[in-house]
């Protein structure tokens, strides 16, 4: 599974609230183990195969599935640096999710 995603943070109340937005694409290829049985052999032999999900016959072919990803949510800073953030995920139209997370930000030297 691969997720990308390109947003930008509005200042609600400058360096202390912001609103995350982004825009990206979640790709996923679904693996399944398939048997399979060979009958030339007495006893027949089984064995198994890591397939893409939904493709026993062509096991060579990639099913890569790709879905809009849209994501909004809301970003805190209580601390100089630190900010906590919580995001509402929506995948594909269909399925949906939250994430929550915590922040470091790093300042750098300004020029002169």
């Amino acid at each position: 599974m691969f997720e990308g995603v390109v947003g930008f943070s509005f200042n609600i109340i400058d360096n202390f609230i912001m609103v995350p937005v982004g825009f990206g694409v979640h790709r996923s290829l679904e693996y399944g183990l398939y048997q399979y049985t060979n009958r030339r052999f007495n006893p027949p032999r089984v064995s198994e195969f890591w397939v893409p999900f939904g493709k026993p016959d062509a096991y060579k072919e990639e099913n890569w599935e790709s879905i809009f990803l849209f994501e909004i949510g809301i970003s805190v800073s209580p601390i100089k640096w630190v900010y906590l953030i919580g995001t509402y995920r929506l995948v594909g139209f269909e399925e949906s999710n939250f994430t929550f997370g915590l922040g470091l930000t790093i300042p750098r030297k300004k020029r002169q």
